[in-house]
């Protein structure tokens, strides 16, 4: 029997993590879903356009999923349409590396009880290439791995955040991980948004930094497109009729003392 996307759950996904699995998991054909307009295709996958949606970040991040992100954006905007082609096509394995820390943070700091469910926690002397490391990836059970070096610094922001105007209880008030997908009729294409924490008034966006200083996190904003993501989401929200919401970052740094700006 053929699944439905918006109930798959992290295993699942896990183990079907291209676009050619997910489409057979589903019981879509791929010829038939590559002629679909992406309107179509949020249809097929049971994702409305035009209000927000709670929707886990391992199927927002799916290959399957339509829309131009603000990270697809930035990739043609600082690239070329074929590095944009990858990074559509291999969302996962093409900044993988780089995502997994951030990932993790932000679960922690948004989600803490669904972490554990994502997340094994493993000794950080154990290299990746002994016996006992493979043990621990078969005890994981298709969670993401994570050094306890790692997430010691976790628990540090974790406090940070808590000491800064409490922070960290803004962060965890509201919805968490919601997505918005709407149809943007002067640039004729779907444009879709994830938000960290969408509270009463604002919508926050959390990043990990290696220095919470306006002046470096200015620099970090221009280089990492963080502007292109600013115009996204307000255009997004105003497109979904939520304009009314203001739109802000909250940098954490991801090192000792684990400085907080925002």
């Amino acid at each position: 029997m053929a699944k439905k996307f918006m109930e798959l759950t992290f295993d699942e996904v896990y183990q079907n993590n291209s676009k050619t699995d997910m489409l057979a998991l589903l019981g879509i054909d791929e010829t038939e879903w590559d002629m679909m307009s992406e309107k179509e295709q949020l249809k097929e996958l049971g994702i409305p356009l035009n209000t927000w949606v709670d929707m886990e970040d391992y199927l927002y991040h799916n290959p399957i999923t339509p829309g131009l992100s603000s990270s697809g954006m930035k990739s043609i905007y600082n690239g070329t349409p074929a590095k944009y082609k990858e990074f559509k096509d291999n969302p996962e394995t093409s900044a993988r590396d780089a995502l997994v820390f951030g990932r993790a943070v932000h679960k922690y700091i948004l989600e803490p009880e669904e972490f554990k469910k994502e997340y094994f926690i493993y000794p950080s002397d154990i290299r990746k290439n002994s016996a006992a490391y493979k043990k621990y990836v078969e005890d994981a059970k298709g969670r993401e791995m994570l050094k306890e070096s790692q997430y010691m610094d976790i628990l540090g922001m974790e406090n940070s955040l808590k000491k800064h105007f409490n922070m960290l209880a803004l962060l965890r008030s509201g919805f968490k991980e919601r997505a918005m997908f709407v149809y943007d009729n002067e640039y004729k294409c779907v444009l879709r948004v994830n938000v960290d924490a969408d509270t009463k008034n604002k919508v926050i966006d959390l990043k990990t930094t290696t220095s919470a200083s306006l002046d470096d996190f200015a620099n970090s904003a221009a280089k990492f497109g963080y502007d292109l993501q600013t115009w996204l989401y307000l255009r997004i929200c105003e497109i979904g009729g939520d304009s009314k919401k203001m739109f802000g970052f909250v940098a954490v740094e991801k090192t000792r003392p684990y400085l907080v700006n925002g």
